[in-house]
């Protein structure tokens, strides 16, 4: 009888198909086994590629990071003419549109020299780096970061005859030349197997939010009202300005911003003497050592060196404040969504904020909703500003005693806005991009720079 069974063709067929069936789902399994293990070697390949690449990363931003705070104290800074050009100070708010007709209409009336100025240049023609195999890595950056710093030289080119020009192909010169915030243009260079770009703003023609966390209550109160005219300026609703007037009341707990009567924050180079130590010892001067000797056991210390002991330096406050505001206690987030319908993509109110603990905006740097938010601490705003963006078209402002003089009728309003001035910047931020691969790392530091003397307040990796 089974034999018989065995031998029906039905029973044959359905024997056959279960053999095919567990066949096909063997093989399903071993094909997904296998794209599993695939998947899995290339993750891990990927991953571990990665970790190079970001190493490597690392490095060149490392690298660059110090060789440009080594070279910055030997530069300075130079403010260029532009009388001829177009203004930078009203394009944050302008459309796209608006953008390019105002560049358009400049076009139209400007002589063929200015136009040959600020057309932008070609790869060919841009900033030539030194080649020599001779020259070492940081030889080529240092002469590519010093020809960089060198202004414009707006004599140097050579009138063409231009039938049209298209608005897109102008330039806009900030204060130092570059578009604004930047003091040189960014440099693009290579550090290894790492493509590097090093930008340096300056962060004097930016508003600070440590007007609105000081110790003194009626400076509070003026600030607040110099932060809605510049958040009017830059579009913000009410809530977000509600937000971080609150987050600045919370912080304000942490610590107070005491506002200096001296624009210098930098301790004065002590003058050479007879008794001083040798060139390798005084590398580092001792009044940037922040070093307090410790009283030995059982001595008493007089009260003067008990007040050197609690004195701080107006850096180390700088920083404090630096790290308040880059901490979490701020939210920063709806501050720096870009602002719809922009001529630039990066438009924010972010970009014109100060959040490395300076206190005075330079009036020949800050565009106009950064003037009119500063100068409300003395009134006519709106009257002072204008006149300040057309002065320094022809020539920088060089003391705010000289702008006292020249609008003798605002002087009264400018002597109240001082505290709160400057006409020269001393807090610069230099921020590096490192890129490797698919790794990409970048880091911010901030320093305080008088003349030749500089001081590092805080760098923060991944901003």
């Amino acid at each position: 009888m089974k034999e018989s069974l065995h031998r029906q063709p039905g029973f044959v067929a359905c024997r056959q198909g279960v053999v095919l069936a567990i066949t096909l789902i063997v093989l399903v399994a071993l094909a997904t086994i296998v794209t599993v293990l695939a998947v899995r070697v290339a993750q891990v390949r990927q991953r571990q590629q990665y970790i190079m690449d970001y190493q490597k990363a690392l490095y060149g931003l490392d690298s660059a990071m110090k060789y440009a705070l080594a070279v910055l104290p030997e530069k300075t800074f130079t403010l260029v003419e532009r009388a001829d050009a177009p203004d930078f100070s009203d394009l944050f708010w302008l459309s796209r549109e608006q953008y390019l007709q105002y560049l358009d209409a400049w076009a139209y009336s400007a002589e063929p020299e200015q136009l040959e100025k600020y057309l932008k240049k070609s790869e060919g023609d841009s900033l030539k780096s030194s080649k020599d195999e001779s020259q070492s890595l940081f030889g080529q950056l240092y002469s590519k970061f010093m020809a960089a710093a060198e202004p414009n030289d707006l004599e140097s080119t050579e009138p063409n005859e231009l039938v049209y020009t298209d608005p897109n192909q102008i330039v806009v010169p900030g204060p130092y030349g570059p578009s604004w915030p930047n003091v040189i243009e960014p440099i693009k260079l290579e550090i290894g197997e790492c493509k590097v770009t090093i930008a340096v703003e300056d962060e004097n023609a930016k508003m600070p939010l440590s007007w609105l966390v000081t110790n003194r209550i009626e400076t509070n109160k003026q600030a607040k009202v110099a932060l809605q005219t510049f958040t009017e300026w830059m579009g913000v609703d009410e809530e977000t300005l509600a937000l971080l007037t609150k987050e600045l009341e919370e912080l304000s707990k942490y610590k107070l911003f005491s506002l200096s009567n001296s624009t210098i924050l930098l301790p004065a180079e002590p003058a050479p003497t007879s008794n001083q130590p040798s060139q390798q010892q005084a590398v580092r001067p001792q009044a940037f050592s922040r070093r307090v000797r410790r009283p030995i056991p059982g001595q008493s210390t007089t009260p003067q060196q008990q007040q050197q002991q609690k004195t701080r330096p107006e850096v180390a406050h700088a920083a404090d404040f630096a790290k308040l505001f880059h901490s979490s206690l701020l939210n920063v987030e709806p501050l720096a969504v870009p602002r719809t319908q922009m001529a630039f993509e990066d438009e924010s109110p972010m970009k014109y904020l100060a959040l490395w603990g300076s206190q005075r905006v330079n009036i020949n740097t800050a565009p106009r909703q950064v003037l009119e938010a500063a100068f409300t601490f003395g009134g006519k705003a709106t009257e002072i500003t204008d006149a300040i963006i057309l002065a320094r078209k022809e020539k920088p402002i060089k003391t705010v005693a000289e702008l006292g003089n020249t609008l003798s009728e605002y002087r009264d309003s400018i002597e109240k806005a001082a505290p709160y001035i400057d006409t020269e910047s001393k807090i610069f931020s230099i921020r590096v991009t490192s890129r490797r691969g698919n790794a990409s790392i970048s880091a911010v530091a901030a320093v305080i720079k008088e003349k030749k003397q500089m001081e590092r307040l805080i760098i923060l990796y991944g901003r």
